[in-house]
């Protein structure tokens, strides 16, 4: 059976915006039957190992919430995970924070050093030949009352649709496999930020169609 490791943000997590839990006061998680990530491991009849972090980063340190740098900690993840048989990477959402004034061509810089950390640590394990699944993010937009949350801003909006062509460009450098999440799924109308549970399941089929063509 094959493994593949899909690393990412919230958007991988699975975050729900639709309410929080009454002990912790944390976000909702979406349950298997919503997140695409538990849709892939069905459409594909793979082993899905879920490696989505709320507020992960390309590789910037966040001075607000420990451990969210996703090139510090992809070691560690993937060798815990090894062997795979592909590794799928979406990140960069984060990255357009306001709080750390990155240009899109930095955030995909960083994608990119991150790339580079990844073909190494596969090239180094029992995951050697692993496929590489680049994805650039869903779009990014105010929520309904017409506020930006999380530290988004309009300017992390124009950031953000800058970005896919510059992934796709890390893609085709790294030779990597690239899909354009925004062409798949939309982000809830509530936050502006979050995937909506429609888009996971189209995102997973389209995710599953680039697997199955890469492996």
């Amino acid at each position: 059976m094959k493994r593949i490791l899909c690393y990412g943000d919230s958007n991988t997590w699975g975050f729900n915006p639709h309410g929080c839990d009454e002990v912790s006061g944390a976000h909702l998680r979406y349950g298997e039957d919503v997140r695409w990530t538990a849709q892939l491991a069905r459409l594909l009849s793979c082993t899905v190992l879920e490696a989505g972090l709320n507020g992960r980063t390309t590789v910037f340190d966040d001075p607000t919430s420990e451990g969210r740098n996703g090139l510090a900690h992809l070691a560690p993840i993937l060798l815990s995970c090894d062997p795979v048989d592909a590794v799928v990477v979406m990140l960069g959402t984060n990255d357009v924070k306001d709080m750390f004034s990155a240009p899109a061509l930095n955030i995909s810089e960083g994608l990119e050093r991150l790339v580079r950390s990844l073909r190494a640590l596969l090239d180094g394990s029992l995951s050697h030949g692993a496929k590489i699944l680049l994805i650039s993010p869903i779009a990014l937009t105010a929520g309904a009352d017409g506020a930006y949350f999380y530290g988004f801003s309009a300017d992390s909006t124009r950031k953000i649709a800058e970005l896919a062509p510059l992934v796709r460009d890390v893609a085709k450098r790294q030779h990597c496999a690239y899909l354009d999440a925004a062409l798949y799924a939309a982000p809830d109308p509530l936050d502006g930020v979050h995937i909506a549970p429609e888009g996971h399941a189209t995102l997973a089929e389209a995710v599953a169609k680039a697997l199955r063509e890469l492996l």
